[in-house]
């Protein structure tokens, strides 16, 4: 499931899904914070 919304906004729901699942970014070592995060993989 696609889950939007904004990261910085504390009672989002994407802001509590962050908080309760571990998540990763893909290639985390380029430093481009694009907001994209993905759990499961």
């Amino acid at each position: 499931a696609l889950v939007f919304g904004d990261m910085n906004d504390p009672e989002s729901e994407i802001s509590k899904r962050l908080r309760e699942l571990p998540t990763k970014q893909v290639r985390a070592d380029l430093n481009l914070n694009l907001g994209v995060r993905y759990h499961g993989i």
